[in-house]
């Protein structure tokens, strides 16, 4: 792809939301009935603008999340230590409030 035409390829934010935690998260494209919608989970010290223009090249298909985790970017720093079990519970608090049935998640 060009990056003038990745510039120019639709993806609109379709919701927002932040979990208990303070974990940001966006819903970009549009919600096709015969395509699970896509989680993206990016890497330590990182942020959903991280994945640069992909979720919204990805969007024009399907439905696509990206959250920043917890302390980066957007979201809190809920306090006290963290596990892979909390960051685990964040996704699936998005996967709750986004009410999806079933889901594929990417990560790097």
């Amino acid at each position: 792809f060009r990056s003038t035409a990745i510039g120019k390829m639709a993806a609109s934010i379709l919701r927002k939301g932040v979990t208990s935690n303070g974990i940001t998260w966006r819903v970009l494209g549009e919600a096709a009935a015969s395509t699970r919608p896509l989680i993206m989970v990016h890497g330590f010290a990182c942020s959903g603008d991280d994945w640069g223009a992909l979720p919204k090249m990805l969007a024009a298909k399907r439905e696509v999340c990206i959250f920043d985790q917890r302390g980066l970017n957007d979201s809190k720093c809920p306090p006290g230590p963290c596990t892979i079990a909390d960051l685990a519970n964040d996704v699936n608090e998005i996967y709750t409030q986004n009410e999806y049935d079933k889901a594929h998640l990417m990560g790097i």
